[in-house]
């Protein structure tokens, strides 16, 4: 009224939609707008538009509770996608539910509340989030999403939502591979004790000892926790009997980092060879002594699909749910 032009014409001159009104129509319902000290409600535009330009990182307690350096890279490839499009992140931790079905409801309800434009789901093996959940979220309750955990079993990794993950099955079996090719003559796993199953590695692993004929076995530690005593009980066993190559395959870098620190501490002197390997090629993997052999996995490439994915299934959603595999590169050092 101030500026003597209709409310859709105030409405394209604050918008800027520059062909719909003239400059000069435009600079006078501006001037008008700074004389009022008025401002636009972005979060009532989005809400009208149905978008809210948030979307949710959902990143496991623990994750959070190990401190782990592999996965922060992440969070921080989730946050760089998502600042190139100007979105903002939620990130909320996620702990197991005692009842599943109290997730799907809490998810569907968010979802439901148009408070963010998509769910980013990166949860830890031990979570033990049943597939079910992702996929009634996704298919039965219409919610966005992406899952960047890592399927639990070999023989389920096509699913019927979105997913993205690196390629662990093939990078283990690969590492071994290469490992069999450098003549160690035995192989062992060290992991946690998941009681129930055997995470895809774990699965990895025994296939292709299986295959081979390998020698070596699982050997497991009972928490995330993990202490340098607990370390040294498994692979002391192995150590005492050496006589011949042996090489430790590890979870991760830093159960590579304790193995090589206890040989380093023991005073292990073998006139045999000892190797070791790693998984995740956290930044000091490659400033230990010796430097750590590991796979790398591409956290930056799985965070940039997931971000895109969620982002376009929200503006036209498949009909076919995207699962994406990345693949891990391995990584050749002194440690084996």
């Amino acid at each position: 009224q101030r500026a003597g032009v209709s409310t859709t014409t105030a409405s394209f001159a604050l918008n800027n939609v520059t062909d719909r009104v003239s400059a000069k129509t435009r600079s006078n319902v501006l001037k008008t707008a700074k004389e009022l000290g008025y401002v636009p409600n972005t979060n009532a535009s989005k809400l009208r538009k149905n978008v809210s330009d948030n979307l949710m990182l959902v990143y496991s307690q623990v994750f959070l509770e190990e401190q782990n350096a592999s996965t922060t890279r992440f969070i921080l490839g989730v946050l760089s996608a998502t600042k190139k499009i100007k979105k903002d992140v939620i990130i909320k931790s996620f702990s197991p539910y005692e009842d599943w079905d109290v997730m799907i409801q809490s998810y569907a309800h968010l979802w439901a509340s148009r408070k963010v434009d998509g769910i980013i789901f990166f949860c830890a093996v031990d979570d033990n989030v049943p597939d079910y959940v992702f996929s009634k979220l996704y298919n039965e309750y219409g919610v966005n999403l992406v899952n960047a955990t890592a399927p639990a079993k070999a023989n389920e990794l096509q699913k019927d939502y979105p997913i993205v993950y690196d390629d662990s099955y093939n990078a283990v079996q690969n590492a071994l591979e290469f490992i069999t090719n450098e003549k160690f003559k035995e192989i062992y796993y060290i992991g946690m004790d998941y009681k129930n199953f055997y995470p895809i590695r774990y699965q990895s692993y025994l296939d292709y000892m299986k295959k081979t004929d390998a020698i070596g076995k699982l050997l497991t530690y009972n928490s995330i926790y993990r202490s340098y005593d607990e370390i040294w009980n498994l692979i002391q066993p192995c150590l005492e009997k050496q006589n011949k190559d042996i090489a430790f395959m590890c979870w991760n870098d830093v159960d590579a980092i304790t193995v090589l620190e206890l040989l380093r501490i023991k005073e292990i002197n073998s006139k045999y060879r000892i190797g070791v390997i790693g998984y995740d090629d956290i930044p000091t993997a490659s400033h230990t002594t010796p430097a750590i052999t590991t796979i790398s996995t591409p956290h930056d490439i799985i965070a940039k699909h997931c971000v895109k994915t969620v982002c376009d299934n929200f503006e036209n959603r498949p009909t076919n749910p995207q699962n994406i595999v990345v693949d891990t590169k391995f990584i050749r050092r002194k440690s084996l």
